[in-house]
């Protein structure tokens, strides 16, 4: 890669942590590189863990070694594999079980029934 490869670029870099960055003087790879995963540790949002794996995608990325990028958020991935679902989809099944639930009251009412048969002793 050029020396002045954007910091952008790196998986797991997105805009808040690019900003993060320029407000250190980091702007490229090569200057994170330089600098160590110690900045990337104190960023918000950042554990030592997501530091370490940052740095190594900025590594690979300077080496030139290809890096899969995901399409779903680490967060995601994980989640999928341990069976755990996130906050958004547990509303959205619990949406839709109270939906079926209201749906199968309304069709099968004593009401309903009461109704047709009036509507047969009327015809006769």
């Amino acid at each position: 890669m050029k020396m002045t490869t954007p910091v952008k670029l790196i998986n797991g870099v997105g805009p808040k942590t690019v900003e993060y960055l320029k407000s250190q003087r980091i702007t490229t790879v090569e200057a994170l590189i330089k600098r160590g995963a110690s900045v990337l540790e104190v960023a918000p949002g950042f554990s030592p863990g997501r530091a370490a794996n940052v740095m190594n995608a900025a590594n690979n990325l300077f080496n030139g070694t290809p890096v899969e990028k995901t399409e779903k958020p680490l967060s995601k991935v994980k989640a999928e594999k341990s069976g755990k679902k996130d906050k958004k989809n547990k509303k959205k099944d619990k949406d839709k079980k109270s939906k079926n639930k209201k749906g199968k009251k309304g069709k099968k009412g004593k009401k309903g029934k009461k109704g047709k048969k009036k509507n047969k002793k009327n015809k006769n």
